[in-house]
């Protein structure tokens, strides 16, 4: 499932777990555990992408505090990375990296 996570981001997940929302509803089904199921998705996903911005506040955070400008570029190069994955597609091996931690953390909590 990786390569789908990596390359579609969180959002899409969200967005095809309403979708399946809106049609449930609209055609009315019954079989209650499906809505269950879509729901708690999309409320896993929100949390793993809330949990990146917070990381990313945190480093730029940081990097308000940093002397050295090597590790400064760093910290905001973090920001940046967290601010778009998991929520949105990688765009580089860095990047997937990071989504991949991130979403490898919310597995444990």
């Amino acid at each position: 499932m990786w390569k789908k996570i990596l390359g579609k981001g969180l959002r899409y997940f969200i967005n095809e777990a309403q979708d399946h929302i809106d049609a449930f509803i609209a055609s009315r089904e019954t079989d209650i555990d499906k809505l269950y199921f879509w729901k708690s998705a999309i409320i896993v996903c929100e949390a793993a992408i809330q949990h990146a911005h917070r990381y990313a506040a945190l480093a730029r955070k940081m990097a308000e505090s940093e002397m050295k400008p090597d590790r400064k570029a760093e910290l905001l190069q973090i920001a940046g990375i967290c601010e778009h994955v998991p929520e949105n597609p990688a765009r580089t091996f860095h990047e997937a990296l990071q989504s991949m931690a991130i979403i490898g953390v919310c597995k444990k909590l």
